[in-house]
């Protein structure tokens, strides 16, 4: 046999083993059951507006505000965006809220992915805990966000009990540039997501542990005296992150996904302000106004020697000792003076610029405006796919959300109502489709409570207030609270 003839020969058994049907592995297409799983990654996107209590009620427009802790959540510039009540060169900020469901009503369809298999999720519980220091031009803090749902199919209640953890962390860090009228942050968000059964014997069982970080930057646009703010973040994705404790492949009767992907996301908006009360306050940095008054002090004891000088001068040589001894004991006095001036002016400065910012018109009106774009998963499935063992995929094209709301103070010092709405669109679609979303209506309400110091622990004349949200749509309701300083 001819060399030729061998090659052409090798090149047939070839060809005829690359025909030989195999058993293709199991993918992640939809509708396929079981291992099909282990092709997919797990789409951790929760549809509705999961938030503080001011940034709920305000449908989630709340990037081109970006106050305190609250904005966070939307914009990585919020640790350094100044507030009017702002005015010490070092402040902070704490926050606690909680959202639940309401109890009027069941709560079945958290994803909006048309999934009817009895999953309840009105048990979940959304906590927020966060701090924010700022120093100067400089922004710093962390804010956590906790989400604790039952995940337990009701067929299943009496058998077997799983719920889910989602916890999602922010370290931000930010400065104002441009005299406060642009500020730019930036830092990671941290995902964390388990899930854990118990079984009716009392045993746990975890499936499902995963946590990954990724950067996100913001900016805040709010140039001073202005009726208006622009702001947006843009948030890079946690992916491939693996899933399962010690990477197996399989828990009990659950096939556990390859990995699970947080998309990419980018928030953006803008906020307008009409009313006599303005927006954007230029902020004043008090060791500016505190150097101000040393330069201040500085020149006048120069003047005062050099006029001294002359004085003695002039003065007979007989008199000059008694009169360099007067003029050295009004030095004294008015030095003292000036040293005590010094020594208050903190009190003194914060005392003052309390009583403008109190004098200011509570009058206003509020738009905000928002967009919220979520980047796609490839092989992405939902959260109730993976309880269904049945492909649901989601998250296979990018969507929008945009946010509306509107917000006033109608009765000065006591009632201040918000109203918004946004959509939610679906993640459950092949191809983009404009027709498939969900529409939210939002309401908030700040109420004046009382004063109260805590017991020495905040400024004589410290205000309260509680805040309550409320997120309606089809098949789901949410209520939120918070309690908080009267601004």
């Amino acid at each position: 046999m001819t060399s030729r003839s061998r090659l052409a020969l090798l090149a047939t058994a070839a060809l005829c083993l690359l025909a030989i049907p195999r058993e293709a592995g199991a993918q992640c297409v939809q509708g396929a059951a079981g291992e099909a799983i282990r092709s997919c990654r797990l789409h951790i996107v929760t549809g509705p507006i999961l938030a503080g209590a001011r940034v709920l009620g305000l449908a989630g427009a709340y990037q081109g505000l970006a106050e305190g802790l609250e904005g966070y959540a939307v914009n990585s510039a919020a640790p350094a965006v100044r507030t009017a009540w702002s005015h010490d060169w070092f402040d902070y900020d704490l926050d606690a809220s909680i959202s639940i469901p309401t109890p009027f009503r069941r709560l079945d369809d958290l994803e909006y992915d048309g999934i009817k298999e009895g999953f309840d999720y009105s048990k979940f519980i959304f906590l927020t805990l966060g701090a924010n220091a700022q120093l100067g031009p400089w922004g710093f803090g962390v804010s956590t966000d906790l989400t604790r749902f039952d995940l337990t199919p009701e067929a299943r209640a009496g058998e077997e009990r799983w719920s889910g953890l989602l916890s999602r962390t922010r370290l931000l860090g930010a400065r104002a540039l441009l005299d406060g009228d642009l500020v730019i942050g930036g830092g990671f968000r941290h995902v964390g997501f388990d899930i854990s059964g118990t079984a009716p014997d009392g045993g746990t069982q975890r499936v499902v542990a995963v946590s990954g970080f990724a950067p996100e930057l913001g900016l805040v646009y709010r140039p001073d005296e202005h009726w208006y703010r622009v702001g947006a973040t843009f948030r890079f994705p946690v992916q491939n992150a693996r899933t399962s404790p010690g990477d197996q492949e399989r828990v009990q009767r659950w096939w556990v996904p390859s990995s699970v992907n947080l998309p990419w996301e980018i928030d953006f908006g803008v906020a307008i302000q009409g009313g006599a009360r303005p927006l954007n306050l230029h902020w004043v940095n008090p060791h500016d106004e505190e150097d101000k008054l040393r330069a201040d002090i500085a020149k006048a004891r120069d003047s005062r020697h050099a006029q001294n000088a002359g004085t003695l001068a002039g003065t007979p040589p007989e008199l000059r000792e008694a009169r360099a001894r007067e003029l050295a004991e009004d030095e004294r006095v008015v030095r003292e003076k000036e040293d005590r001036e010094l020594r208050e002016f903190g009190k003194r400065y914060a005392k003052a610029a309390r009583a403008r910012y109190l004098k200011l018109p509570r009058d206003y009106i509020l738009f905000a405006l928002g967009m919220l774009i979520t980047g796609p998963t490839e092989n992405g499935i939902s959260l109730e796919s993976f309880f269904t063992q049945q492909v649901t995929r989601a998250g296979a094209v990018v969507t929008y959300s945009p946010r509306a709301s509107v917000e006033s103070e109608i009765i000065p010092n006591l009632l201040r109502p918000r109203v918004g709405t946004y959509i939610e669109p679906s993640r459950f679609t092949p191809t983009a489709d404009w027709r498939a979303f969900r529409q939210h209506v939002t309401l908030g309400l700040d109420v004046y409570l009382f004063q109260w110091t805590v017991f020495g622990l905040y400024d004589e004349g410290t205000a309260w207030r509680v805040t309550t949200a409320l997120d309606v749509t089809h098949n789901y309701w949410n209520y939120g609270l918070s309690i908080g300083i009267w601004r």
